[in-house]
C-alpha cells in the first residue's frame, strides 16, 4: 500500500546536495527534476511524495531529517 511522506520544511544548515542526491536515488528522478524539488523546499512549499512502502517511506523520512529536513509519514 502506498504511503505519503509530507515534507514540511527545513532547518539551517540543511545539505542541500544531499537532499537532491536522496531525492533522486529514492524517488528515480533525474538531477533536473530532483533539484527542482530541492528548491521548492527550500522556498517553504510543503511537498507530499508518494511511496510504495511503509518500511521505504520511514527509512526516507529518517535520512531527510538527518539532513535537515523537516519529514513525516503522514
Amino acid at each position: 500500500m502506498d504511503q505519503i511522506v509530507e515534507i514540511t520544511g527545513w532547518t539551517i544548515g540543511m545539505q542541500k546536495v544531499s537532499c537532491t542526491e536522496l531525492l533522486r536515488d529514492s524517488l528515480g528522478l533525474g538531477l533536473a527534476d530532483a533539484k527542482q524539488l530541492t528548491d521548492a523546499i527550500l522556498i517553504g512549499t510543503n511537498q507530499r511524495l508518494v511511496i510504495k512502502s511503509r518500511a521505504a517511506a520511514e527509512e526516507l523520512v529518517g535520512k531527510l531529517n538527518a539532513i535537515g529536513v523537516t519529514a513525516s509519514v503522514a
